[in-house]
């Protein structure tokens, strides 16, 4: 404490210029490009647009909800992409439409095909794109789910990939001006040992 009140008294008691050169030192570290801070990240103007795939899991012969994430960096109207997986593990069962779509009056289209240049894959062609009517931006969050069925000869303690790919994004006025940048961040489904998956009893049945 006694070092204390002397650091501080010999602070208080500098004269005008050393304390207008504290400031300025104190100035160029803030702004120094080496300095790190605990500021909240804050998306800055012109950043990239992210669609983010969930990572899940589940034992085999399950069923999984992937969610599909949308961070837009500039306003998003539209969205199209392929998603890859391995449907020796997986099969596409369905898509969900999210709360961003309804709030936005958007539709989405997801068609999936085998995909003939690599063996064992299957691609997902996703379209999501705002009314032409009454045109409106997609907000960050959840734009859809996509639904997997686990294969039954999937191979517990592995992990298959959901890969992003052709991701676009357009402006929600017509006609729609590219965004960009865009970043695909992968998603991925984990298989789980059917003992891994916890049990639990229904409350309402034990007593």
């Amino acid at each position: 404490m006694p070092q204390s009140s002397a650091l501080l008294r010999r602070v208080v008691t500098r004269s005008p210029a050393s304390i207008a050169a504290i400031g300025g030192m104190v100035l160029a570290a803030l702004l120094s490009p080496k300095a790190s801070w605990a500021f909240p990240a804050q998306a800055a103007p012109g950043s990239a647009t992210t669609v983010t795939l969930g990572a899940v899991s589940s034992p085999p012969k399950g069923q999984v909800m992937v969610p599909l994430f949308l961070t837009p960096g500039a306003p998003v109207g539209s969205l199209s992409a392929l998603i890859r997986f391995d449907r020796g593990a997986l099969t596409f069962v369905r898509a969900e439409k999210g709360f961003l779509l309804d709030g936005a009056s958007a539709t989405f289209r997801a068609e999936v095909r085998d995909d003939g240049s690599t063996p064992g894959q299957s691609v997902i062609e996703l379209q999501v794109s705002t009314s032409a009517e009454a045109p409106r931006a997609l907000r960050e969050g959840l734009v859809l789910s996509l639904v997997f069925r686990v294969a039954d000869s999937a191979t517990p303690e592995s992990t298959t990939s959901l890969r992003i790919e052709r991701l676009t994004a357009g402006s929600p006025e017509a006609p729609p001006k590219p965004v960009a940048p865009v970043v695909a961040r992968d998603g991925s489904v984990e298989i789980l040992r059917q003992e891994a998956v916890p049990y639990v009893g229904c409350f309402f049945f034990t007593h």
